[in-house]
């Protein structure tokens, strides 16, 4: 079992690794936004037997496109998966549970097939509060001692 784990995530640097050392100079990444499907790596590769991910590494998310736009509007054509840079901007959408929609302004490095994330909307880390089922927050403090009043 721990084979298999260490297996995965030397094939998931391995990837990101080649891919960074690959970038040519020219590559200084595009200003974009990209709305897909928040994926979780294996998952997509190991289907109903993957192996369970170390929770070192969080999920090992990847972004399915669905649609690329630059700074000006223009399609970006022949991405079909991203991987997503662990900066802290993109925490959220790391450890976010897979299948979810949202849309990502960030760097292209189209080359590397890697995202910079810069700022991510839509349901990734239910950022938008979807999951905020109580009303806990909105209960009003009224007596002397600041308890809340239920």
């Amino acid at each position: 079992m721990k084979t298999w784990k260490l297996t995965i995530a030397m094939l998931v640097v391995a990837l990101v690794a080649t891919a960074a050392f690959n970038a040519t100079a020219d590559d200084k990444g595009v200003a974009v936004t990209v709305t897909g499907d928040c994926v979780n790596l294996l998952k997509a590769v190991g289907g109903d037997n993957a192996p369970e991910g170390d929770s070192t590494f969080g999920a090992l998310n990847v972004l399915q496109v669905k649609e690329i736009a630059d700074a000006d509007g223009n399609a970006v054509e022949g991405v079909k998966v991203l991987h997503i840079l662990p900066t802290a901007s993109a925490s959220e959408l790391l450890s976010a549970d897979g299948g979810k929609t949202v849309t990502v302004k960030g760097l292209l490095f189209k080359e590397c097939l890697t995202l910079q994330v810069n700022e991510v909307t839509g349901d990734a880390g239910d950022a938008d509060g979807a999951d905020d089922f109580d009303d806990w927050d909105e209960i009003g403090i009224t007596t002397m001692s600041q308890q809340a009043i239920i």
